[in-house]
Formats: C-alpha cells, structure tokens, sequence
C-alpha cells in the first residue's frame, strides 16, 4: 500500500493543476491522461474503486471530457460508414485471394520458448537500431514504473495512453519464458510510440483506423530484425502463420461489418465502448465468417468495431513494413510524417495511398507459397 501512496500522491498533484486549467482542448487531453494513469495504478495496486474516490474526478468535468470523446468518434465512424462499399470490396478480394490459394483459418497458437537474457539482447539491439526517441521512451517508462508484468492477466498486454500528464503505460502478462510475451511487448510499446508521436494532437475518439498501425508494425519489423540475424526460426515461422490466419479473420470480420454498414443496419452505437444494435441474427453472422476464412479465433466472435483497427493497421504496416526495408531513413520519416498528419486528409485519400492491394496480394501468395514448401 506504500507503493500506492506515493502514486496517489502523484495523481492528487496532477488533479490539483488539471482542476486550474482553463476550460480548452489541453484541460480535456489532461483529463483523458490522468484517467489513463489513475487506471494503470488501480491495475498495479490491485485497488477497487472504494479506495479511490478521492482521485475520482467529478461529473461535470467527465461530461466536458465526454463531449469531444462523443464527437470525434461519431465523426471517424461515419466516415468509415461512407467508405464501406470501397472497404467491402478490398476485403473480399483478399478473402478470395486465401481460398483460391487452398487456405483457410484453423486452430492454431503455439507459445515457444526462449532464452529470456538472448531475447532481451536482441529486443534492446533491435529498440537502438530504430532510433534514439523510441529507446528514450523505453527507457523512461522502465526506470519510471510504467511497464508492469502482471501474473494471472487476462489479456496478453494492454498500453494506455497518459502522455498528457506522464509517461504512457503498459501492462503485459507475465510469460517472459515465451517468444509471445516479446512480440506483445514491442506491440504495446509501439502503441507508446504513437502516443509519444501524437502527443500535441488531440485523440480521444475511441474508434480510430489508425490506432493499431505502429503497434503491428513494431511486431513485423522484430521478426524481420531476428530473420536477418538468422535466430528463432522456428518461432518466427508460427508467428507468421499466426499473422495470417489473424489477418485473415480480421478481414473477414471487418468484412460483415462492411456489409451491415452498406445495409444501416448497425444503429445505436456507444461511442464510449463501441458497442451497436444490429437486427441480424448473431448464427447468421457467425455463418458468414466461417464461410470466408474457416475457423474463426475466440476474440473475434464479438464483431467489434474495432475489427476496423486491426484490419486497417495491418494494411498499413505491411505497406510501411516494405517501405523500410527498401530504405530506413526516407520511410521513417515518411511514416512519423503519416502518423503526425494523419487527421489532416480525408479517409479516402490515405486508403487511396496506402491500401495497396498489389503488395497485399504478393504477400499472401508468398506466404502461402512458403507455407506449402514447409
């Protein structure tokens, strides 16, 4: 409880200034990272909300908070609504792609071990060859407690963006024996990175394609850095058969929700948890995935909005992903210049770009190529 004290003491300092603030964008960009950090303490503390209600923040400032939360997510979504026609179609196509090629989705994860000090080598090697900024912010959120490794967590890691008024956080579950647990850290740090690279843009909406772009490219760039030096190979081949049936469901599913879209029937959605009222029977929707991709995953049987995330991150990072490895220097500064501008163009323009269906199509063909030689 020590421990809590002195984070409490810190939250009740950043509260006291946030409450002085005047009535702008910052006082809400504070808002939303103070609620951030206040979450990752209760997770590390293992607190229940009964012990903090002196850190809780009041009703009228969370209703201020809430409105931009409200606007800018309905703004995002409805975007994606005009889109989905030009999204469905893409989708399908890729859809296809795996079936005319003999693949479809199964049941498969496989959780290989490693030697945790070689690992952790070659994850501090890989942080320093993406530069100085990303290795400052690892650093920072070591020495400051803003990495915890949780035991008996229920997700493989989660990142929470308190960049307004302190370090970003993460949370991963304890599996340090497993090449997964390395894969999620880079995932998680690579949404810190995002935060650290947005961190004078304004993003609360809880529905954001782009969300999950640095993240997954984090996770690919690793396995490409641990190919070239010839290590883990085993685990790197399962990591990406993985990535494609994980891609493959997500697609499917960003897929259905294309088409619910096209047809107004996703109503009543929640801009704070994204949840939605459809009047299409649930064994229908489930139908229609397992007809596209196979087996569907256990976390994407919900139909989540945030399909969209993953779907539309992966794209962009596999584009990115060739990018760099064409030339580092130009395609970093090309995507922390994408990342920093992102809000600026409309969807259709970056999708126009970016949404490349020819290195798309290569990359499945290739993959599936390889997967039959094994």
């Amino acid at each position: 409880m020590d421990d809590f004290l002195v984070k409490k003491r810190k939250l009740l300092s950043i509260k006291n200034k946030l409450l002085r603030m005047p009535n702008d964008i910052r006082k809400a960009r504070a808002v939303d990272g103070y609620a951030n950090l206040f979450a990752y303490y209760k997770e590390v503390c293992n607190l229940d909300d009964n012990k903090c209600t002196e850190l809780d923040l009041d009703n009228d400032l969370i209703n201020k908070y809430d409105y931009h939360v409200v606007k800018k997510t309905q703004k995002k979504l409805s975007e994606i609504c005009r889109l989905a026609p030009y999204l469905y179609q893409r989708y399908n196509k890729l859809i296809n792609l795996y079936k005319e090629n003999g693949f479809c989705s199964f049941e498969f994860s496989v959780m290989g071990k490693v030697n945790q000090k070689d690992i952790f080598k070659d994850l501090e090697e890989f942080l320093n060859l993406l530069g100085k900024d990303v290795c400052l912010l690892y650093n920072k959120m070591i020495s400051e407690n803003n990495i915890f490794v949780a035991e008996d967590y229920d997700l493989l890691g989660v990142s929470m963006n308190a960049i307004s008024v302190d370090n970003p956080c993460i949370i991963v579950a304890s599996s340090e024996k497993y090449f997964d647990f390395y894969v999620t850290l880079l995932h998680e740090l690579g949404h810190c990175y995002q935060f650290y690279l947005q961190r004078n843009h304004t993003h609360f909406e809880t529905f954001n394609p782009f969300t999950e772009l640095t993240s997954t490219l984090f996770e690919n760039l690793f396995c490409e850095f641990l190919k070239s030096k010839n290590k883990y190979k085993k685990n790197i081949l399962d990591y990406e058969l993985e990535d494609h049936i994980y891609f493959l469901n997500t697609i499917s599913s960003s897929k259905i929700l294309c088409k619910l879209m096209m047809d107004r029937d996703i109503f009543n959605v929640d801009a704070h948890n994204l949840t939605y009222e459809t009047t299409s029977s649930y064994e229908d929707l489930i139908y229609d995935m397992t007809n596209d991709c196979g087996y569907i995953m256990g976390n994407k049987i919900d139909f989540a909005l945030t399909e969209f995330h993953y779907s539309i991150g992966s794209i962009l990072a596999k584009y990115f992903l060739k990018r760099i490895k064409e030339d580092y220097k130009v395609a970093m500064k090309e995507y922390k210049d994408f990342i920093c501008t992102v809000d600026d163009y409309p969807l259709k323009e970056i999708f126009d770009k970016y949404f490349d269906m020819n290195l798309l199509e290569n990359d499945i063909k290739t993959f599936i190529k390889s997967y039959r030689n094994r």
